[in-house]
């Protein structure tokens, strides 16, 4: 069953963006699986505006789909993989997306809202690295791609610290 992610969980996410590159509107979460409904609204950096979502936006959509829905899997502890993680302490220099790859087939409109989804496929543990590797579509695979977000674990426990050295 799909859940809310909710507004406060969007805003700790958002408030990090320009109000200019805030894309994410809604969410739902149903393990493995993060939903989003997005609007871009006129392109921030080009002149005249683009009609359509090129790479920068939808990679900042992606980007917010990624963490809003990670935050809500850091509080709904559900996920073993993060267990002992902290979302707030790895948010800023130990959450980073590492690759992404996007495939255009379709424009999609800056005017209204559309919808994005990303299911994560799976985590791999390379000593204090966390892996999630993804796969992602925005609005029914007008683009779509993979994503890998690697969740640096802190470096604290001296066994962990032996282990990442191997």
């Amino acid at each position: 069953m799909m859940t809310e992610i909710t507004p406060r969980q969007i805003y700790e996410v958002m408030k990090n963006y320009r109000p200019e590159c805030r894309f994410l509107k809604s969410a739902q979460i149903e393990y493995p699986s993060i939903r989003g409904k997005f609007l871009i609204g006129k392109t921030f950096y080009h002149v005249p505006p683009v009609k359509h979502a090129t790479d920068v936006e939808i990679q900042l959509c992606l980007n917010q789909l990624t963490y809003v829905g990670m935050l809500q899997l850091f509080e709904s502890q559900n996920v073993p993989e993060l267990s002992g993680l902290d979302f707030s302490e790895l948010r800023t220099e130990g959450m980073l997306i590492t690759e992404s790859r996007k495939r255009f087939r379709k424009p999609i409109s800056t005017g209204k809202e559309f919808l994005g989804h990303l299911n994560i496929e799976e985590w791999k543990n390379f000593g204090n690295l966390l892996v999630a590797r993804t796969k992602f579509d925005f609005e029914n695979r007008s683009c779509f791609g993979n994503l890998e977000l690697v969740l640096v674990k802190p470096m604290t426990d001296p066994d962990r610290v032996r282990e990442a050295e191997r």
